[in-house]
């Protein structure tokens, strides 16, 4: 039985992609990285994290400091950020089942706090972050063990072929969603538990 679901949150919670791509074309210009094109971007989300960079010619070894900027600029853009369409009501009826929330994000805290704030979600008993993009294992893995959790008793919910990755290095289930970042195509490569198409699927999901 699931106790605990932990969330992605951009792309998952957060309809933030086009806040992201436009910080991103910032900090790239402002780096002197190639920029992301709107007639690239389905395709761009066809793409690996690590294929994206090579696509975007960003050496691999420069992505966190790209990363770090990107979070800095989001938090100007948090209050216009807005949660995907029915995504507020499931995640108050999980609350009101009974189940234990978490968000687990690349983001930063302070970034994912307030707009939990500004959209009535103040409702998540746990905010974790990663210091790197592909950290989500080890802070994962760190959560089951505070909590003195079963891998099978937590469910994650994300939108990447990087979340699918980190649960499957520790075997901790995961419900792919379809309206974020990552294409079909990409997620249903990644072989997660479950695909999700919609919000209120996660309902009959979880019970």
């Amino acid at each position: 039985m699931k106790k605990h679901i932990v969330f992605d949150f951009d792309g998952t919670i957060a309809d933030s992609s086009h806040f992201l791509i436009d910080m991103i074309n910032q900090v790239a210009r402002k780096r002197g990285f190639q920029q992301v094109k709107i007639e690239d971007i389905n395709y761009l989300r066809t793409m690996t994290i690590k294929q994206r960079l090579d696509y975007m010619k960003i050496p691999l070894y420069k992505l966190p400091l790209l990363a770090l900027d990107v979070k800095k600029g989001l938090g100007n853009s948090v209050k216009l950020m807005k949660p995907f369409p029915n995504m507020l009501r499931v995640l108050h009826t999980l609350k009101e089942e009974g189940y234990t929330l978490a968000v687990l994000s690349s983001n930063s805290k302070e970034n994912i706090q307030s707009f939990l704030a500004f959209n009535d979600l103040s409702i998540f008993d746990e905010v974790q972050t990663t210091k790197g993009i592909f950290g989500k294992a080890k802070v994962l893995e760190r959560y089951l063990k505070r909590h003195e959790l079963r891998p099978e008793e937590v469910l994650y919910v994300g939108d990447e072929h990087r979340d699918i990755l980190a649960c499957q290095e520790i075997k901790v289930p995961i419900a792919a969603v379809t309206w974020g970042y990552d294409s079909l195509d990409l997620l249903v490569k990644g072989a997660p538990d479950y695909l999700v198409h919609q919000p209120e699927d996660l309902l009959a999901l979880v019970q």
